[in-house]
C-alpha cells in the first residue's frame, strides 16, 4: 500500500515534469528564488500560530485530520491541516512575489516513534493581504502538491504546482529541506512562465 502511493506520487510529479519540460522549450520565461518555509509559530521566527501549535514534529494545526496506528506501531496521520508561511527572494535580492504568503497544506503522513517516514498532501499558497479574521484581500497564487519524507520530525519534501488567477499558465516546482531553526535558506525553487 504504501508503495502503490509513493510510486503514484512519483508518476504524478514525472508527469507534471513531463508537461513542463516541452513548455519550458517553447520561449518561456524561468525564475529561481530561495527563501525560508516554516510552520507559523516556530520557535525563531518571530511569528505566531494562530491554531494549535505542536511541538513535534513542529506544526501549527488548524485542524487534526484523523490518525491511527498501524499494526507495525507507526503512526498514520491522515488530512492535517497545517497553516505555514513562505518568504522568498530573486537572486537579486528582490522579494519574489509569487512565492511570498501563508500556506494552507492538508497532508498525510506514516510516522514511526523517532518522527520519521513518508508525507504527502497538497497545498495552496495564499498572498499575504487581509488578516486571518479578514481575508478578502487575500487570493490563492498557486495549487500543488507535495511529497517526501520526515527525518527526526523535520520534513524534506519536492513540491510542484500551478498558478491560478493573475499568475494562470505559470508552474512551479521546488524542494524545502526545513532546518532544525530558522538561520539559512531551506526552500529553493524556480516558476515557469509561457511566453
Amino acid at each position: 500500500m504504501r508503495r502503490s502511493r509513493v510510486a503514484m506520487l512519483f508518476l504524478l510529479a514525472t508527469l507534471i515534469l513531463g508537461l513542463l519540460a516541452p513548455a519550458a522549450g517553447a520561449v518561456a520565461e524561468h525564475s529561481r528564488f530561495h527563501g525560508l518555509y516554516f510552520p507559523a509559530g516556530m520557535e525563531g521566527t518571530n511569528t505566531d500560530c494562530p491554531y494549535t501549535w505542536q511541538e513535534m514534529p513542529p506544526m501549527c494545526i488548524m485542524a487534526a485530520g484523523s490518525q491511527a496506528v498501524l499494526p507495525d506501531g507507526r503512526l498514520l496521520i491522515r488530512d492535517i491541516e497545517l497553516y505555514e508561511l513562505a518568504l522568498a527572494w530573486r537572486g537579486s535580492g528582490a522579494v519574489e512575489p509569487r512565492k511570498t504568503g501563508y500556506d494552507l497544506v492538508i497532508a498525510d503522513a506514516i510516522l514511526d516513534n523517532t518522527f520519521s517516514g513518508p508525507t504527502w498532501g497538497t497545498w495552496n499558497l495564499w498572498s499575504f493581504g487581509a488578516d486571518l479574521e479578514n481575508p478578502a484581500d487575500d487570493f490563492v497564487m498557486f495549487s500543488g502538491i507535495f511529497f517526501g519524507r520526515f527525518k527526526n520530525g523535520i520534513p524534506g519534501v519536492h513540491y510542484f504546482g500551478a498558478g491560478t488567477g493573475v499568475y494562470d499558465g505559470q508552474h512551479m516546482g521546488g524542494i524545502i529541506r526545513r532546518a532544525p531553526n530558522a538561520d539559512g535558506w531551506n526552500m529553493f525553487g524556480h516558476i515557469i512562465e509561457q511566453g
